[in-house]
């Protein structure tokens, strides 16, 4: 398939799309929409909302990325923008200021196990060891439209992850299991993975 690149001299002011891959070397105010990649590499500026299927980011985006299958973000990328993707990749030294949403249902979830709920119609119990982590209860109408109220708790258990399963967490979720055993939180990802296999 064709790339198409804007060269590093260029200013693209307006809306683009396409169904090729398109490398942005120059400057580019206003929306991208494609069906396939966006490569915005180092000395690369798009300000603008950013829709394609994988999007690259070496230089700098203000604006919104949307990227339906993976967003990276290099070490040297600079992005102020509101970011959805199903997998996120953020290199050390990237900077991100702005929301993250990510679709949840399309990453594979962290080595952990849990413990089903037992719920009844008044109230739920669910047995838990002293490594078990109990989540909020939640409350759900029971469908047979009677009007009464379930209550689930879920309960996960943690357990002990060697250094491959840790630095395949993400940085976020190495913070969250940090916090949780009120362990400094601050540090690179290799920093932060150290720090939780030795506790």
């Amino acid at each position: 398939m064709a790339t198409t690149t804007i060269g590093s001299d260029t200013l693209v002011e307006g809306r683009i799309e396409g169904d090729e891959d398109v490398v942005v070397e120059g400057r580019v105010v206003g929306a991208i929409s494609l069906s396939e990649s966006l490569v915005v590499s180092k000395g690369g500026y798009v300000n603008g909302d950013i829709e394609a299927s994988t999007v690259i980011v070496e230089g700098a985006v203000e604006g919104t990325i949307k990227a339906n299958e993976l967003l990276h973000l290099a070490d040297s990328a600079r992005v102020r923008a509101n970011v959805a993707a199903p997998a996120i990749r953020m290199d050390d030294g990237a900077a991100l200021s702005g929301e993250v949403d990510m679709d949840l249902s399309a990453v594979p979830k962290a080595r952990s196990t849990s413990t089903p709920a037992q719920s009844s119609s008044s109230s739920s119990s669910a047995s838990s060891s002293s490594s078990a982590k109990s989540a909020p209860a939640a409350k759900a109408k029971n469908s047979s439209g009677s009007g009464s109220t379930t209550t689930t708790t879920v309960v996960e258990e943690t357990e002990a992850m060697d250094q491959d399963d840790l630095e395949g967490l993400t940085v976020r979720e190495l913070r969250d299991r940090l916090k949780d055993l009120d362990l400094p939180i601050k540090g690179t990802k290799a920093e932060l993975v150290r720090r939780l296999a030795e506790a």
